[in-house]
């Protein structure tokens, strides 16, 4: 361009310059036209220098001028930014967190709509296989067992729980000494106690000697009356000769040996009773008994 182009002008001015006409003024028809945007027709056509700026402004980049177009969401491979909704919308159920985690907000969820459920990560325990639960229970009540029987031994060793069945035993067996003639010796073997609702029954069993080498097993028998201890009967072993002798006697003697064998009858059946294991006999601890009549001699 000759010195200074057209768009540094106003409109008007550069028109002539661009346009060879006869004359260097528009006419008023032009004008006209050329105000309301219609085109305008000239009889001489475009100058050289008319050409020459047209071809410098089509050979101009102006993009950079330009604002960027929005790219069209019909367009295939284009990425459509969609606004965002506000905090506060109805249809947003999920707000997300800066850490990138849902958050369930309970008073814009319904039932009809999507439960978000959590995960839950189970550790797995590990199981000792059920033969091993069982050595291991049996070895413990085998333990416990001897535990316990350890310790009923020592308290009633120790003289500290003896119980009814020993604290029976005990007097009876003292009382079993005290009619044992003194030229006799009575070892006790064994003592068993049955206490029933009115009265207790205890046998001492035992070994009465005479002589050296001369033993003789026999027993005694208490019947203990349960509301007066004081109220006790015993009875002495059964003597076959003795009971031959009153079956011989007088109407008196008979009588008494019939006593003296309902006695010995009820002895057999005690004892059958404590020979098929009654539980309603107890069996006395012998070494407590022992060791306390020692300790009274």
């Amino acid at each position: 361009m000759k010195g200074v182009t057209g768009m540094e002008k106003n409109g008007t001015e550069v028109i002539p310059e661009m346009v060879k006409v006869d004359s260097d003024e528009l006419n008023k028809e032009q004008m006209k036209a050329f105000q309301s945007g219609k085109p305008i027709e000239f009889s001489g056509g475009l100058s050289e220098d008319a050409m020459a700026d047209i071809a410098a402004m089509d050979a101009m980049d102006l993009s950079d001028l330009l604002p960027p177009e929005p790219a069209s969401p019909e367009e295939p491979g284009q990425t459509v930014s969609m606004p965002a909704e506000p905090a506060g919308s109805e249809n947003q159920d999920n707000l997300i967190s800066e850490s990138g985690e849902v958050e369930f907000n309970p008073d814009i969820h319904s039932e009809e709509k999507i439960i978000i459920k959590q995960g839950v990560t189970e550790l797995k325990r590990f199981e000792i296989p059920r033969a091993v639960k069982r050595t291991i229970l049996v070895v413990f009540a085998l333990i416990a067992a001897f535990a316990l029987g350890f310790c009923v031994h020592f308290i009633m060793a120790s003289e500290i729980f003896p119980g009814y069945v020993n604290e029976t035993g005990y007097k009876c067996a003292a009382a079993t000494l005290n009619i044992i003639p003194k030229d006799k010796e009575f070892m006790i073997f064994d003592i068993y106690v049955k206490k029933d609702a009115e009265t207790t029954e205890c046998i001492v069993f035992g070994v009465l000697s005479e002589a050296v080498n001369n033993f003789n097993p026999t027993y005694y028998r208490f019947i203990i009356n349960n509301s007066d201890s004081e109220d006790t009967n015993v009875y002495l072993p059964f003597d076959p000769e003795k009971h031959s002798a009153y079956k011989q006697g007088s109407d008196q003697e008979r009588m008494a040996a019939d006593t003296m064998m309902s006695y010995y009858n009820a002895f057999l059946r005690s004892v059958d009773e404590i020979n098929a294991g009654s539980e309603r006999w107890q069996r006395a601890d012998i070494a407590y008994i022992k060791t306390r009549l020692a300790k009274e001699k």
